[in-house]
């Protein structure tokens, strides 16, 4: 904003000032009091004070920390107080003018700067203060008080000026448990950071009230550097979070290659389960990784490991693949030895599965690497038999080719044509049954379905 001053005083004549709201964030509307004090506008923002009877607010207050005008500050700091949202808005916008101002009040109050920072900004899980990366705010507190910089100060490379201070208690953590390591491992080119911490002797299996290690933190955020400093100074490699992760299956979850091949050259153990039985391989498999899954199957993994599904149902990693659709998984998990008629708990196949689906071509590979077709369920339903209820013809097709039997019953002593003609797919039905099982139906009847 401009401060035009003449220019909105014009336009006043026409516009009540009590009517005008205008928007500061998106779909948020706020007196134009408050919009001269976000701009730092000055001249409007006193002449409506003076002649508008506009009326300051503590919203005003915090806008015009974020403004930055000086003058507009003092004039709200007349009506209210510092509170902790004034900190917020001057660490977030920079605002160094004015945290030198607080910071040199006699009744500074640490605790509304704690109030703040302690909250954690929840896409990355650490204080919102790190994000804004505002270093000029950690040496003020450093000043203030030492150890209020503790822990989250590592999370700045520019921290080694401070962190050699001996009287700096290294063992503090936040809320969450957080140890100085864990904030010292979210940027990759933190490494003269950690190396001093450990130097220090700062404990680098500590775990947070996550149970995680500096190490799974590595992973996620994708640091490769720091994860092979962490390894080259003896990081329990195969730690394990509070639901059984360890870093591997991280870095499989999210087809983190060099990472994972990394973990595994330090001995990273590759059959760890989590609590639902999935190994690093089975994420890798449900998220369509394949190039972690390659990495992970050269170090002989358990390919056919029974994990939990969403529905707590065992499946092996074959049936999860064929699932969720992702053909060269199926291809690759079979290349490396997947047993290709493995069952699950409801003594269904993968082919089951991918019948069930429609997915075509995975049915196809699947028969052409030798399932068994007829392989039957819990029901004693064959992969026909689901083909007939989805009205697959063409997966139907597919299987007939390869010898699907079309006189097997299932457990309520149908067979794969009468599901059809039961639901009506009269066509479907047609082709799986003798003309006898459905003269009934006219060709005007196919049409109506």
């Amino acid at each position: 904003m401009h401060d035009q001053i003449n220019e909105f005083k014009e336009y006043i004549i026409n516009h009540p000032v009590d009517e005008i709201r205008l928007p500061i964030f998106v779909f948020n509307y706020y007196p134009a009091i408050d919009f001269a004090a976000f701009y730092g506008s000055v001249n409007i923002f006193y002449f409506l004070l003076s002649n508008c009877g506009s009326k300051i607010t503590d919203d005003t207050l915090h806008y015009s920390v974020i403004g930055g005008n000086t003058d507009i500050i003092n004039e709200c700091l007349k009506v209210f107080p510092v509170d902790k949202l004034c900190y917020k808005y001057a660490i977030e916008t920079h605002n160094h003018k004015f945290l030198e101002y607080l910071f040199g009040q006699q009744d500074f109050n640490i605790e509304l700067i704690h109030d703040y920072y302690w909250v954690p900004d929840y896409r990355y899980g650490f204080p919102r203060l790190v994000e804004f990366q505002n270093l000029k705010f950690m040496f003020l507190l450093y000043e203030k008080d030492k150890n209020s910089t503790i822990p989250w100060c590592s999370a700045f490379p520019q921290a080694i000026e401070i962190l050699n201070d001996k009287e700096l208690d290294l063992s503090i953590v936040d809320y969450r448990k957080t140890s100085i390591l864990h904030y010292a491992v979210h940027f990759d080119d933190n490494k003269e950071v950690i190396e001093l911490l450990l130097s220090r002797g700062v404990d680098i299996n500590s775990k947070d009230k996550f149970n995680k290690t500096a190490l799974h933190y590595a992973v996620t955020n994708k640091c490769k550097g720091i994860v092979e400093l962490l390894c080259k100074h003896g990081i329990d490699i195969n730690a394990k979070d509070r639901k059984n992760k360890t870093a591997l299956y991280y870095a499989a979850k999210l087809n983190l290659i060099e990472i994972a091949e990394l973990l595994l050259s330090h001995n990273a153990d590759i059959n760890i389960k989590e609590i639902r039985g999935r190994t690093a391989i089975d994420i890798a498999v449900k998220r369509n990784c394949k190039a972690s899954l390659e990495i992970l199957l050269s170090h002989n993994s358990d390919i056919n490991n029974n994990a939990k599904d969403d529905k707590n149902n065992n499946k092996p990693a074959l049936h999860t693949t064929a699932i969720y659709g992702h053909r060269d998984i199926v291809e690759t998990l079979l290349s490396h030895g997947a047993d290709i008629n493995a069952k699950d708990n409801e003594n269904k196949t993968a082919l089951h599965y991918a019948v069930q689906h429609k997915y075509t071509e995975i049915v196809k590979l699947l028969c052409s690497h030798g399932i068994d077709i007829n392989a039957t369920d819990s029901n004693n339903r064959t992969a026909l038999h689901y083909a007939a209820a989805n009205f697959g013809m063409e997966i139907i097709k597919i299987l007939l080719s390869f010898g699907a039997d079309v006189n097997i019953k299932d457990i309520n002593n149908k067979t794969a044509g009468q599901i059809a003609l039961d639901i009506p797919f009269p066509s479907i039905a047609r082709l799986l049954l003798p003309k006898t099982e459905f003269s009934d139906y006219s060709e005007e009847d196919e049409e109506d379905n």
